[in-house]
This record gives C-alpha cells, structure tokens and sequence, in this order.
C-alpha cells in the first residue's frame, strides 16, 4: 500500500445557540439539568441546507490546502439522508459542482451514523494506497430535522444534535499528516438497545466495541497506546468521555474536550472539528500520533495520523466561548 497523508482540514457549523431554547427541553426540565450537569451547554442550528454546510466546508478545505480543484479524482462524502436520494444526495452532488469538483467521482457512506467519517476515510485510503485514485476529498454533512421531524436529543439523553459539516484532502505525496492506520468494527446488536435496552446496556456494549476497535487498531499500525498524544472522539458528554477513555487506555488529559460545551454533537463531523481546532489552539508537533475515533449505534470505527510537519497554533478564540446571541 502506497503512503497516504491528510491536509486541509476545515469545517461549517451552524449558528450558536443556548441547549436551553429547544422547546423539548423547556418542557422537560429535568432532562435540561441532567444534560448541563454533564457539559453540554450550546448547539449549532444552521438556517441553510447540509448541501450548502458541504459546500462551505469543502471551499475552506480547499483554500486551506492550495489544491486545484481540477485534481481531485474523488469525493467520498458521509451523510445520514442518503435514503432520500431526490432531495440529499442530488443536492450534494450539485454543491460538488459548484465548488469545482463536479468531475470527481462521488461515493457515498450512510450507514455507519455518527462513524461515518471513518467509513469514508477507510474508502479513500484504499482508492489512494491502492493506486486507484492520487488525490480523494473526505466530507462529512448533516443537518438534525432536514428531512423529516426528528429531535435534536440524542438517545438516552446523552448528547445534543448540532448542524455542521467537516472535510479535509486525502493525497498520496504529502500533507500535514501520514494516516498510519484505519480500523473499523461493527456488531448489530447494539441496535436493539434504543428499544429494549438500557442506557447502561448501550453503554457497556459501545465501551466493549471501543476497546476491541482501538486495541486492534494500534496493533495493525504497529504504535502502542502509550504512543497516543491526542485523542478526538464524538462530543457526546463529558461523562461519556470519561468511559471511552478508560476504554482506549489514555488518560482523560490527551482528550480533547473544549467543543461538548460549544456545540455538543455534529454527527461524523466530530472528529475533524476537534482535530481542526486543535491545530489552531495548541498545534500539534511533528512526529506526534494523534487518535480519531468515531461511533454509531453499533459501528465503531478508529484512524492513526502520524504529524508530517508541525502544526503551529495559530488563534486561540475558535475554542473559546462565544456571544451566542
């Protein structure tokens, strides 16, 4: 398999708001208290379409990465409506084209939830390590509520949907850094928890699937967990941080963690905003290994980046809290 590197990565989220405007949590009280209590605190709401969240996010990924648009050989996009083709993956493809990349060839993933991006990444590194493709375009879009009335509340009461989008370059000659490894997991059984089961039976098996997921990771790319320096997980709860840690075998400080207050859960989107505005906050320097990992209901999926270059930081307000007005 032939090196594969990451750049430009970058990111669209929708507008900031308080957790305790959403009507279904002003009528359920308690639910609002429990869901503070564990750092959530904001969302995002985008008033525009997740085609049009792609479409930012991909024009910033492209500015970021100084890459013509006309290179591209593919575009492996995650999103959680593709099941309405007509109205999600026609207007993805459009905003492709709108951006430059209408000559890319389009994949699509769906049906890892909230762990399609490393479905995604996985798809990208093979066309790339492969030879099948030099240069692929990862992207992630959703928006809660697109298609159809759907709460903004997670299962169980864990987390808080937000609107948003993710995207960076895939590239077999260089980039900020070198994917050393890709891993995913999948058992269905996980998706007869939201019915029958318990939050703590949904949370013993996720925690099961996160370590056999990471364990094999690490040992695929030859790196040992000690080796970790940062690790970038979906912003469920601070609460659930804790568990996923204990899992992979990393202490809670290599988490990053400053988005659950900022903007709770923007699906697959997670892992890439985090890792962006770690860059921009603390850099990241060369050499370091850096853990994304990513989960669904009953898929998890984990990538190893080694730092090709140092990542200086360069502003520290992207992490820190707003005006939400």
């Amino acid at each position: 398999m032939k090196p594969v590197y990451m750049r430009g990565v970058a990111y669209a989220l929708g507008g900031l708001h308080p957790i305790n405007e959403l009507p279904e949590l002003k009528a359920h009280p308690e639910t609002l208290q429990d869901l503070l209590a564990v750092g959530l605190e904001s969302y995002a709401r985008a008033e525009c379409s997740s085609a049009e969240l792609l479409a930012e996010s991909l024009r910033r990924t492209l500015a970021i990465s100084q890459v013509d648009p006309s290179t591209i050989d593919a575009v492996v996009c995650a999103h959680n409506n593709f099941r309405d083709g007509e109205r999600s993956a026609l207007a993805l493809k459009r905003a492709l084209r709108d951006v430059g990349l209408g000559s890319a060839y389009p994949f699509g993933m769906t049906l890892s939830a909230c762990g399609n991006l490393h479905s995604a990444l996985r798809v990208a590194a093979l066309l790339i390590g492969t030879g099948e493709a030099r240069r692929v375009v990862v992207a992630t879009t959703d928006k809660n509520s697109e298609f159809e009335p759907e709460s903004r509340i997670y299962s169980a009461n864990v987390t808080v949907y937000s609107d948003g989008a993710a995207s960076c370059v895939l590239d077999a000659e260089a980039g900020d850094f070198e994917l050393a490894g890709v891993h995913q997991r999948c058992d269905a059984a996980a998706s007869d928890f939201g019915q029958a089961g318990t939050l703590l039976e949904l949370l013993k098996h996720t925690a099961a699937g996160i370590s056999a997921t990471c364990r094999e990771l690490l040992q695929r790319s030859g790196i040992e967990a000690t080796a970790i320096d940062r690790v970038f997980i979906n912003n469920y709860n601070r609460s659930v941080q804790r568990i996923f840690a204990t899992q992979i075998g990393t202490p809670r400080s290599k988490l990053f963690d400053a988005n659950i207050a900022r903007f709770a859960h923007a699906y697959a989107a997670d892992n890439l905003i985090n890792l962006a505005d770690a860059m921009a906050l603390d850099g990241i320097e060369q050499g370091r290994h850096v853990l994304l990992l990513g989960t669904g209901p009953e898929t998890w999926g984990g990538c190893v980046l080694r730092a090709a270059v140092a990542q200086p930081a360069v502003s520290r307000p992207i992490v820190e809290k707003r005006n939400l007005s």
